[in-house]
């Protein structure tokens, strides 16, 4: 915190004096609740994936519902340890037993496209109280080939620093 006084004086135009005063400056950091999220992607039938790099399906939609303590900038970048490839946000599935193979999950923003790992996404602005972002998450065909059943999990992160500044300056003319 930054406390109120005289910040200067200085004379100006013909000779009138100009004083520059502040009123108590707070700068806080605001925060975001973010919820641990699990997508029920469902039973998808091998069948879905007829051809290589074919999408399965169009998609299961989801969303993160930040709850904010004040309205600030968030931007955000997906992680994840089992990248398979980064440009198109696909990610291996977990190396679980009986997983399913040449399997991956990809990660889309609420119109379908690919959002890519590991890369700052454009900052949004939140208000106080709940927020959604929504996403959508897609089984897809890592390489052409044979897919196997199985249980096909996989785990991506979400890192959203956040910043949000208040100040307010008082200018007094004399």
């Amino acid at each position: 915190e930054i406390l109120s006084g005289l910040v200067g004086s200085e004379m100006c135009i013909r000779d009138r004096p100009l004083t520059l005063l502040l009123s108590p400056i707070r700068i806080l950091r605001g925060s975001c609740t973010v919820p641990d999220t699990t997508v029920e992607m469902g039973q998808i039938p091998l069948s879905s994936f007829d051809a290589p790099d074919a999408a399965s399906r169009a998609g299961k939609p989801f969303q993160i519902a930040l709850n904010c303590s004040g309205a600030m900038k968030i931007g955000f970048f997906l992680s994840s340890s089992h990248i398979q490839d980064s440009a198109q946000g696909l990610i291996a599935l977990d190396p679980l037993p009986n997983s399913a193979q040449n399997i991956g999950l990809q990660i889309q923003n609420e119109n379908g496209d690919a959002i890519p790992l590991n890369t700052w996404q454009s900052t949004l602005t939140a208000d106080a109280g709940l927020f959604p972002i929504k996403f959508r998450a897609q089984y897809r065909r890592l390489q052409p080939g044979a897919i196997t059943a199985g249980t096909a999990n996989a785990t991506a992160t979400i890192t959203m620093p956040v910043s949000y500044t208040h100040l307010r300056a008082h200018e007094t003319r004399e």
